[in-house]
């Protein structure tokens, strides 16, 4: 990261999800697409949409 964006309010165990959460928002993404269970827990305190690969899935095939 290139420290540009600030860091985030929520709290993660793993430092690594901490860094991809963060990456992801200064990316500016829609969808964080992960099976990763401790992301998915704070999707509803994370400023991207934390789905599953088949919650994105079931999201791709309603927009149609």
């Amino acid at each position: 990261m290139d420290g540009a964006s600030a860091p985030l309010e929520i709290e993660l165990c793993d430092l690594d999800d901490v860094a991809i959460l963060e990456e992801a928002v200064a990316g500016g993404v829609r969808f964080l697409v992960t099976g990763d269970r401790d992301l998915q827990e704070i999707a509803g305190q994370a400023p991207v949409s934390v789905v599953s690969p088949r919650g994105f899935w079931d999201a791709l095939r309603s927009a149609e």
